[in-house]
């Protein structure tokens, strides 16, 4: 943890002649990463790629144990950060969560980025219909429309519940169910 901290210090004192000195600073951070990752300390991982703005490094070090407290903390980090950074951060929690098939979460994260063609790019590549069917009713919820391909088993459906046509009627099955 020390060292870590030591480490974005001198990142931070380094100016842009210093390449030689970041690129030894970003190897060690790559040992020290993965130790993080093993010994529960996430967290610390992800603020000292942060703090060396190597936030793309994560992902290979990321496994399914982890993964979820990762995008977690980093997605807790937004509001935090300045304007551009911000997006980094929620990149990189999208694509963590696209490569562990967490689709729902993922499209929640790119309606927040407002990038339509990462949405369509999310719900296009999802092939669980169920699950469809609930990325669907977020989009309608938020008022998102997609072109929905024709050769889906489900297009009727699908096109229902984004234009939120029947919604009332499933708020009160689920109700039935519940």
């Amino acid at each position: 943890r020390h060292l870590a901290g030591e480490i974005s210090q001198e990142w931070s004192e380094l100016t842009e002649e210093h390449a030689e000195m970041k690129a030894k600073l970003v190897k060690l951070s790559q040992e020290i990463v993965p130790y993080h990752m093993n010994h529960n300390a996430e967290a610390e991982a992800c603020d000292l790629l942060m703090e060396i703005e190597r936030l793309d490094l994560l992902e290979q070090y990321v496994d399914e144990s982890v993964f979820s407290r990762v995008c977690l903390y980093l997605t807790s980090c937004v509001p935090y950060v300045p304007e551009p950074e911000d997006t980094n951060l929620l990149l990189t929690a999208l694509k963590l969560l696209r490569k562990f098939n967490r689709y729902p979460e993922a499209l929640r994260l790119a309606m927040q980025l407002n990038d339509v063609t990462l949405i369509e790019e999310i719900f296009n590549s999802c092939l669980d219909k169920s699950i469809q069917k609930q990325m669907a009713f977020m989009l309608g919820r938020q008022q998102i429309f997609l072109e929905i391909n024709e050769d889906l088993d489900d297009y009727d459906d699908l096109v229902e519940i984004t234009s939120n046509s029947h919604l009332n009627s499933h708020f009160l099955s689920l109700a039935r169910e519940l």
